[in-house]
């Protein structure tokens, strides 16, 4: 849908979708530790484990997400020169990059919650993933 905006709001939207991507595997990594560990804990019956995995993972993506967001907000510009968009003496999508980057920043939290959570009811084999 973006593509009916326009080439630079869809070349924009790529680079947004990118940003979140690179935080979703950072926090994908830890998930899937978190769903090992707290797997371990469900298996052996330690409910105590399950919730001490939990809360510690949640608190660690939490702080991961957040240190990310905020290295995105305040830096806007830095993030946006790593894409190379504009010309020499050019930037005008650089600029249109920087005053949106916030937005994927925001989402970056609940995003880490929502990977998260998942893959802890996958540890607990509450949720099981079937092949199609």
């Amino acid at each position: 849908m973006a593509g009916f905006i326009g080439v630079t709001a869809l070349a924009l939207h790529q680079i947004l979708l990118q940003c979140l991507s690179f935080t979703w595997n950072i926090n994908f990594g830890f998930s899937q530790a978190a769903a090992i560990l707290v797997g371990k804990e469900f298996g052996n019956d330690n409910l105590d484990g399950v919730k001490a995995v939990s809360k510690r993972s949640f608190a660690l993506v939490t702080i991961l997400s957040a240190v990310l967001a905020v290295v995105f907000i305040v830096w806007p510009e830095a993030i946006a020169s790593l894409f190379q968009l504009d010309g020499e003496g050019e930037h005008t999508l650089t600029d249109m990059l920087s005053s949106l980057i916030w937005v994927v920043a925001l989402c970056f939290v609940v995003d880490a919650w929502q990977l998260l959570a998942i893959n802890l009811l996958r540890g607990m084999k509450i949720v099981v993933l079937r092949p199609s």
